[in-house]
């Protein structure tokens, strides 16, 4: 979107204005079939909001997600880890739209650091509701972890697999 939607005069302004850019503005489903929705939203609000840092000389901090890991390796039965430090290990990111739009956007952010941005990428966990009211997200009928845990919630009941499982929340 050109100038992020303002006038090019308060997009110049706001150039001014700026130091640090928190990007955290994604659609978070896991799963749906949209992928032009996500690459437009995901990859092509983070290359906008690049290209407004760098004209702004502004520090860029990306919200990714953990999921860039992907669950296996391509090709491979061997087990890896996963770090912070790590981008491409041949993990498979192309088979899930969400996993591969933030994925490339990283991709975008690590190319801009390149380039000398002063620029970080933060993997979060699950995004759950807020403890003061639960509110989560517009859409929350289109969140597996949600509508799996309301299935718990409705049934009264948790199996002992997930009961047992690990869960990273935010």
């Amino acid at each position: 979107m050109d100038h992020l939607g303002m006038s090019e005069r308060d997009y110049v302004m706001l150039n001014f204005q700026v130091g640090e850019i928190y990007h955290c503005a994604a659609d978070v489903r896991h799963y749906a079939a949209e992928e032009e929705s996500y690459m437009n939203v995901n990859t092509g609000g983070t290359k906008n909001m690049l290209i407004f840092a760098r004209m702004a000389d502004a520090a860029f901090y990306h919200m990714s997600t953990c999921s860039v890991s992907g669950e296996h390796l391509k090709n491979s039965n061997e087990d890896r880890v996963f770090t912070e430090k790590d981008y491409d290990i041949g993990q498979v990111w192309e088979d899930n739209i969400y996993v591969k739009s933030k994925f490339l956007a990283e991709g975008l952010v690590l190319q801009a650091a390149k380039e000398g941005v002063n620029a970080k990428i933060f993997r979060l966990g699950r995004l759950v509701g807020r403890a003061s009211d639960g509110v989560f997200q517009r859409n929350p009928e289109n969140n597996v972890f949600y509508l799996l845990m309301k299935g718990f919630c409705r049934i009264g009941a948790v199996p002992e697999s997930a009961a047992q499982s690990a869960v990273d929340l935010m």
